[in-house]
């Protein structure tokens, strides 16, 4: 899975049970972790361990490729997700997909 993000662009917050890794192909931005951010360009490599809360924000105009779980997860009925902004907003975690920007 691509993910294309324009500069100075970035993708609402995220969490899910699945695990994810992150490689930016072109570019350079930020992946927000739990609050915590981390610096990325070309040739980076990030892991989203299960169930934190994560974002991406990009510098210049970026391609992420990332690798997941999900799939496995989703086949077993063991994956979650959490809608931008938590529980709170009145969706479901199935209402809820990561979305490319």
């Amino acid at each position: 899975f691509l993910m294309k993000l324009d500069a100075g662009k970035g993708t609402a917050p995220y969490r899910t049970t699945a695990n994810n890794l992150y490689s930016p192909v072109e570019g350079e931005g930020e992946t927000i972790v739990e609050g915590k951010s981390f610096p990325w360009r070309r040739g980076d490599v990030l892991v989203v361990p299960s169930w934190l809360q994560h974002s991406h924000r990009a510098s210049s105009d970026a391609v992420l490729f990332r690798v997941t779980d999900e799939p496995t997860l989703s086949k077993l009925g063991f994956l979650r997700e959490e809608p931008e902004g938590g529980p709170e907003n009145g969706k479901s975690s199935a209402d809820f997909r990561l979305r490319s920007l």
